[in-house]
């Protein structure tokens, strides 16, 4: 009796590949880049804007390349298909999608998220990812936009009742004094610290609320 069953195709198991980002895997775009299971193609010279950390890392990249030219080898360079993008790290898709949300709006898309409609949840990536990025004045925005965000009236009662325990161990693993996670923020004992120094507090406390959401 043969054990065939394997070859017969019984048991198949199939790992699904990256897929392309609906909105940003542009036909015309001259970069291939893999943010985890996602495939974005975008135009490198729009990545670059703002004196980003892509400016070295392009340059790295084409460097890496013209060392390979004269291999017998034919291999495209990263980024340029597929099969070679370049591989982010540590990132998320939808912090991805958010920078590049970003870059390419139109101005009534970018009025929209300084408006009562925001969407919180984008800026806190944009914040995030921009800032690891060295998008310096996008990130001045987003973190203005959030403030503004939750300036308003009522900004937080959609929000969970988040423990002070969770706060506080949240604080504690950003590195973030707690006082300001708590004293300075809108409606919450004092008045608001500069637009700069909300960066991790906003976070904590989006961290803090996202934690508390998958305990419950």
């Amino acid at each position: 009796m043969s054990n065939s069953f394997l070859g017969d195709g019984m048991l198949s198991f199939s790992i699904p590949g990256p897929r392309r980002d609906p909105t940003y895997y542009i036909p015309d775009g001259n970069s291939v880049l893999l943010v985890e299971n996602t495939l974005f193609r975008v135009h490198r010279s729009t990545l670059t804007k703002d004196k980003s950390a892509f400016e070295t890392m392009f340059q790295l990249s084409s460097e890496t390349d013209s060392s390979r030219s004269d291999s017998s080898m034919t291999i495209a360079a990263e980024g340029e298909s597929d099969d070679n993008p370049i591989r982010l790290q540590g990132d998320t898709a939808d912090e991805f999608r958010a920078l590049l949300w970003s870059l390419y709006a139109l101005p009534h898309e970018l009025m929209l998220a300084t408006s009562d409609a925001a969407n919180s949840m984008q800026l806190v990536n944009l914040a995030r990812i921009t800032n690891k990025y060295q998008f310096r004045s996008i990130e001045t925005w987003a973190l203005s936009a959030l403030f503004s965000f939750y300036s308003r009236p009522g900004a937080f009662d959609a929000l969970p009742t988040t423990h002070p325990t969770t706060t506080a161990a949240t604080a504690t693993a950003l590195q973030v004094p707690l006082p300001h996670v708590v004293v300075g923020l809108p409606g919450v004992g004092g008045p608001a610290p500069p637009a700069h120094l909300l960066t991790l507090p906003l976070l904590a406390l989006s961290a803090a609320n996202h934690r508390t959401r998958g305990s419950l």
